[in-house]
């Protein structure tokens, strides 16, 4: 029984150690398409995938949305991010059928000579099922050839080993690659907030004080074969002492129909902001007033808009940190590099289980999106997940950038 306990564990830390990750720098990779995207990762940069030669993606459509437990997709092609500059290799592309959790049939096969960034790939013929895989087959090292990731989730990306794909998450891992299936969900009735922004006009007053006037930006698509009419914006600009709403009627959008609105220096819908240090809860939503919308999930996007007149004379490096999990560690990395007169460090305890923890931790926790320990933010957005030979590098290069 020993012998056997021995040769399993062996077996399981084989297969952990096939492959490993760099931090990568956080940015955010968002792509605007004309086509629907389906993908897992939330479009930021964390993750740099190394020691296998093979990448997949499963697409589940049928628990794709909560809302919906049938449904199908129009694959028409695949969108691949490379984060490193000058790939040697080829990268091939393929879609496969599902075979009992592992690829099956081959639907497609392109191969393509990659670029840094979305590397775009359109299918010869569109493909329609409710279970996809999207794969890579490129090789990668630990030096300068990778898979980009998302720090998220990791129940759908796979790695190949010894002909088998296995699960990121079940191998322990939190990551999502980033890859996208671009195409059509075959909704009935649908229509889709693709992207919102404030497009911020800074002016000045005759007293020569600055203003900030925020102006609504918006993409709407329908993806059904009917027109949509009684279709309006929902919108909500708040901030901890007021709240603005609006509401911006679209007369009608046509079948499979992309439209976008810009009301930039529009004075029915400018809104004036704050002529200080300022954070405000956007909230957009898109409304059918009699409800014909199968699908609500896609029609709301909400983010944070800061306003600063000018950038701030300390840096903030936010740790967020596990009791025993490389707090050491970090303290003393952080005590030699930073400059204590222009970095401000502050520790969160956010985990239920510790003794320091605090609820206004998790929050913040939450809305940097994170989901493990030790995680370090400097200057509110570049991230530095997890703790390995890179951090004092990363950490340098973030604090002096």
């Amino acid at each position: 029984m020993k012998k056997l306990l021995i040769i399993s564990l062996w077996g399981i830390f084989g297969i952990l150690a096939a492959v490993n990750f760099t931090v990568g720098e956080g940015n955010n990779t968002e792509i605007v398409s004309r086509d629907s995207l389906a993908y897992y990762h939330n479009n930021t940069d964390d993750l740099h995938w190394y020691g296998a030669e093979s990448w997949a993606v499963f697409f589940d459509f049928n628990n794709y949305f909560d809302s919906i437990d049938s449904l199908e997709f129009e694959a028409t092609g695949a969108y691949i991010y490379i984060p490193n500059e000058l790939p040697d290799d080829e990268l091939t592309v393929r879609l496969c059928e599902n075979n009992i959790n592992q690829p099956g049939e081959l639907l497609e096969s392109q191969t393509i000579n990659p670029v840094l960034g979305w590397n775009e790939i359109t299918f010869s013929h569109s493909y329609t099922d409710t279970i996809f895989w999207l794969i890579a087959d490129y090789p990668t090292n630990s030096v300068d050839q990778f898979i980009a990731a998302s720090a998220i989730d990791g129940t759908h990306s796979y790695y190949r080993q010894d002909d088998y794909y296995f699960n990121l998450a079940a191998s322990g891992f939190v990551s999502e690659f980033l890859f996208s299936l671009k195409g059509n969900f075959l909704i009935e009735r649908d229509i889709e907030l693709v992207d919102f922004h404030l497009q911020i006009d800074e002016n000045y007053y005759p007293d020569g004080s600055l203003n900030f006037d925020a102006y609504p930006v918006f993409t709407v698509r329908n993806n059904s074969n009917i027109i949509f009419t009684n279709c309006y914006l929902a919108l909500s600009i708040t901030y901890p002492l007021w709240t603005i709403t609006d509401t911006i009627y679209i007369s009608s959008i046509s079948a499979h129909e992309e439209l976008t609105m810009n009301y930039f220096q529009n004075p029915l819908y400018k809104y004036d902001l704050l002529r200080r240090y300022s954070q405000y809860n956007i909230d957009a939503r898109l409304v059918h007033e009699l409800g014909f919308d199968d699908l609500p999930d896609n029609n709301e996007k909400n983010y944070y808009l800061n306003i600063f007149p000018y950038e701030p004379e300390n840096i903030f490096v936010e740790n967020f940190l596990k009791l025993g999990v490389y707090n050491n560690e970090i303290w003393s990395e952080e005590a030699e590099i930073l400059n204590p007169d222009s970095c401000e460090i502050l520790n969160y305890f956010s985990d239920i289980s510790d003794s320091l923890y605090c609820p206004d931790a998790l929050e913040r926790f939450i809305d940097y999106n994170l989901s493990g320990y030790p995680s370090v933010i400097v200057g509110g957005e570049k991230k530095i997940i997890g703790y390995n030979n890179n951090f004092v590098d990363s950490l340098c290069s973030y604090t002096n950038s």
